[in-house]
């Protein structure tokens, strides 16, 4: 019994409880994953003591038990602190709410409990045109997952407030729509403030094209003001990229995958949601080739494998990457093993060893080292065109943003009178 958790043990602690066979499942998922046994103890002992939790306050089937998972843990770190269980609260806390929430998610997929998204809450008429514009903006304007996303979040954020007050869409106001802004402000800085303004104004000219009866030019309100390429450009050095690859231990498994990771990011200038994306058939061995899909035009580009590159790619399948069915290259190396969610875990990887090698520079991540393969480029002599197309740009004035000075240009005619460059 202690060397291993059998099913006759899981189902004689859950008798009687709520979701007990949703529990049973979700530990034989988790001995799939390959989650250690110590780890799946403690996760029963939680779901069990939730169950309870729920019995005792005479849950039904059908509730949404999402409800109860805060106050359960409040709960429970009370019980422990008051018995001497636990001299860590926080982290008790944070262990017990991962436990409770991996668990209802599991629960989620079994179609017992529908799932919870951002606009759930919305009344069937404000939810139904928010579906309308997405489709909108996927099959009517083409635009990016990641671009219709944003439209999708800031839309569903307005309508939350504005079914509050209003029955029909003819009774929005301009009043409404600067009460929203205002208060978006105050945790969306200026450039992100123009995005909230272009997704509201997308969605109220979506609503007048589909027929709806709006106020006269309620769309055309004003955004905040910013210049286009104000900022100057952020790139590392080649030293600063070299101290950032060392700073990376590659006696350590997760050093041999984020050291891949970002040679990836700056020989090729991948973005990080491309990095995440890289299957297995996108590495072509025998050619020596990379096949990359570009997140943001759809195009597909074949490069051909660097040596570096393909060497740390090699050393982490082979010593590395977990035994897994998805075909994704770079994967979590911890229980539960799956894919990066998106962009963003690649980003944070480049973050930690950006910050280790003591960068310093605002907004640290995959998008930095992008910017410094472009300024690479452009030292090297290549064209605007010919750098576009090495980044997946559909538009030269996406490649503008990632070169809109050249510094080492400046530098010479700062250190004479420029004439031998004219």
């Amino acid at each position: 019994m202690g060397g291993r958790l059998t099913v006759l043990e899981v189902d004689r602690r859950t008798r009687g409880l709520l979701f007990a066979v949703e529990v049973r499942d979700h530990i034989e998922w988790m001995r799939d994953q390959g989650f250690a046994l110590r780890t799946m103890r403690t996760r029963l002992s939680v779901l069990v003591r939730f169950g309870r939790y729920l019995r005792a306050r005479g849950v039904n089937p059908g509730e949404d038990i999402r409800e109860y998972a805060e106050p359960f843990v409040r709960y429970s770190i009370r019980k422990s602190l008051r018995l001497k269980r636990t001299q860590d609260p926080e982290r008790l806390a944070a262990e017990q709410a991962g436990s409770v929430r991996q668990f209802i998610r599991h629960v989620e997929r079994t179609g017992r409990l529908k799932p919870a998204t951002a606009t759930g809450t919305l009344e069937p008429v404000f939810q139904a045109r928010l579906d309308g514009f997405v489709q909108f903006l996927r099959h009517e304007r083409a635009l990016a997952d990641t671009t219709i996303h944003c439209y999708q979040l800031y839309a569903a954020r307005f309508l939350a407030e504005a079914q509050k007050s209003c029955a029909s869409w003819s009774a929005l106001t301009a009043g409404q729509i600067d009460d929203f802004l205002m208060f978006q402000s105050r945790t969306i800085g200026r450039r992100g403030m123009r995005a909230v303004c272009c997704a509201l104004r997308a969605f109220l000219r979506f609503l007048r094209m589909e027929g709806h009866v709006l106020i006269p030019r309620l769309e055309d309100f004003p955004g905040p003001r910013a210049y286009r390429q104000e900022d100057l450009p952020r790139f590392l050095s080649r030293d600063r990229v070299r101290l950032v690859l060392e700073s990376v231990d590659r006696t350590s498994p997760s050093g041999v995958r984020d050291y891949a990771m970002l040679l990836l990011l700056i020989t090729y200038g991948m973005r990080a949601g491309e990095v995440a994306g890289l299957t297995l058939q996108d590495l072509e061995w025998s050619a020596q080739r990379l096949r990359l899909r570009h997140g943001k035009t759809g195009r597909t580009d074949t490069f051909p494998l660097s040596v570096p590159v393909g060497e740390a790619i090699f050393e982490y399948l082979r010593t590395v990457r977990p035994q897994a069915s998805c075909r994704q290259v770079f994967l979590t190396l911890h229980a539960p093993v799956r894919p990066f969610q998106g962009g963003a875990p690649v980003s944070a990887v480049a973050r930690k060893h950006l910050l280790a090698a003591g960068v310093s520079l605002p907004r640290l991540g995959a998008h930095l080292l992008r910017h410094t393969t472009a300024q690479y480029l452009l030292a090297q002599g290549f064209s605007f065109k010919t750098i576009g197309d090495y980044l997946g740009h559909s538009s030269p004035s996406s490649t503008s943003v990632y070169l809109k000075v050249d510094l080492e240009g400046l530098r010479e005619v700062a250190c004479n009178d420029g004439e031998d460059l004219l």
